[in-house]
């Protein structure tokens, strides 16, 4: 078998996202085959790494050339950052950094560059501590000016802490299943298994990992007792207030984290609709690890909406499409793919979908609508609309329910006018939004 080139593979990953504009998860999966544990941990870091910090990196590059790089020298410039990256951050030997980078110049057609690389690399290696020094006090923002004009006006109060918190990784969090373990037993599971974890206050089935592992270190993941979610989103089945027998649409169901959780939570017939149907076979994979059923339905949500039948739901889920403005931490690629035109269209989508879902609500029923965002034009903005619309709609103040009561007292932890919002907080949630919509009794 081929020896797999992860730093060649990092290179085509990242061209894939800053040139093609395709998404970092589906570039990964494009080279990640037959890869090992640790050369898939060392692609991740070179990948998520880079993005999170191209404005460091580049900002260093400036200052190790004489002549600045052409604007069309891309696969270059992402040579040298990534060998800036691992001589900034990683344990690698520098040499062996070095000399891998300088390398790649033959393998990428480049070998016109090997001396520049190698001086470049060899320079940091030599002054470190006075070009680290250049970093210091200096704050990059790794964020596009139209979103950091967008935090700016919405949180005037903290818009540089919600950067910083985009710009560090991400915590891991599993979900217990409920059904099969309690959340004491799994914690005593992972301490024999010497991976360190606690409970985080508030989150009812949560457990977080003080590092994260490869899930096939889990113990009993295969089983099915746990899976791995950020804490905000596995309030989900608890804001809906589930029981037995409950008719409960999951309207933008795949990969089916949030079908499966309410399923684990409470024998409820469940329909998880999505439109895609690539990422319904990750749900469908994610309910038989768990050993859960739901009635899979591939359609489009507007679709489906306009042909099943009216008030057949006590319950539904819509999370729905945004800009995954909350969770850059994890897909540090939304920073370069998002468009502020994306936000308006988006806006208009979720208005679309929320009105339409609404009509197949029974009376006295609940509709929770989620993002990932924390732009108030897809949250509170998004709700207003629809409300404004139908008078037979009602929000649930969510911070008078016990659940939300119980979080701790954050200031990443806000209510709003119409719900709940999470911003991203380092030890704990990624950005999150929620809003709880009854129907009224007639």
């Amino acid at each position: 078998m081929k020896t797999p080139n992860v730093r060649f593979d990092a290179l085509l990953v990242l061209s894939q996202v800053l040139e093609q504009g395709k998404a970092l998860d589906d570039a990964l999966a494009s080279v990640n085959v037959a890869q090992n544990p640790k050369d898939t941990a060392l692609l991740k870091f070179l990948c998520y790494g880079l993005l999170r910090e191209y404005e460091a990196l580049d900002y260093l590059l400036t200052h190790l050339l004489d002549q600045p790089l052409s604007p069309k020298a891309l696969q270059l410039r992402l040579l040298l950052l990534l060998g800036l990256l691992q001589l900034k951050n990683s344990r690698m030997p520098p040499y062996a950094v070095i000399h891998e980078t300088v390398a790649l110049t033959k393998k990428l057609k480049l070998t016109y560059a090997s001396g520049l690389v190698n001086a470049v690399l060899r320079r940091f290696e030599r002054e470190k501590p006075s070009q680290l020094a250049l970093l210091q006090n200096k704050f990059f923002p790794e964020h596009p000016a139209w979103l950091i004009a967008r935090l700016q006006q919405h949180y005037p109060d903290c818009w540089q802490t919600i950067i910083r918190h985009n710009n560090t990784p991400a915590l891991m969090h599993l979900r217990v299943n409920t059904r099969k373990t309690t959340r004491r037993a799994y914690l005593a599971s992972l301490e024999t298994c010497g991976i360190k974890a606690y409970i985080p206050p508030g989150f009812p089935d949560a457990i977080t990992l003080e590092a994260p592992v490869d899930v096939e270190q889990l113990p009993q993941f295969n089983e099915g007792l746990v899976s791995v979610q950020d804490l905000a989103a596995q309030l989900t089945p608890h804001l809906l207030q589930l029981h037995a027998q409950l008719q409960v649409l999951d309207a933008c169901a795949a990969p089916g984290g949030k079908s499966c959780h309410m399923l684990e939570a409470a024998a409820i017939d469940l329909t998880s609709l999505d439109v895609s149907t690539v990422r319904l076979q990750k749900l469908q994979a994610n309910l038989i690890r768990l050993g859960l059923h739901a009635k899979v339905v591939a359609e489009d949500a507007l679709q489906f909406a306009h042909t099943a039948p009216s008030a057949g739901f006590d319950r539904i889920l819509l999370d729905a499409p945004c800009s995954g403005i909350g969770v850059i931490r994890r897909h540090p690629d939304i920073k370069f793919l998002r468009r502020e035109s994306d936000i308006a269209a988006l806006h208009a989508t979720q208005v679309a979908l929320l009105t339409a879902l609404a009509a197949l609500l029974k009376h006295g029923g609940y509709l929770l609508y989620a993002t990932c965002s924390i732009l108030p034009e897809e949250n509170d903005a998004t709700i207003k609309a629809v409300l404004s619309r139908l008078s037979e709609l009602q929000a649930v103040p969510l911070f008078a329910l016990p659940l939300v009561k119980a979080l701790p007292a954050s200031p990443y932890i806000r209510n709003t006018a119409y719900g709940i919002q999470f911003l991203p907080e380092p030890k704990s949630h990624d950005g999150f939004y929620y809003a709880l919509i009854k129907r009224s009794l007639a």
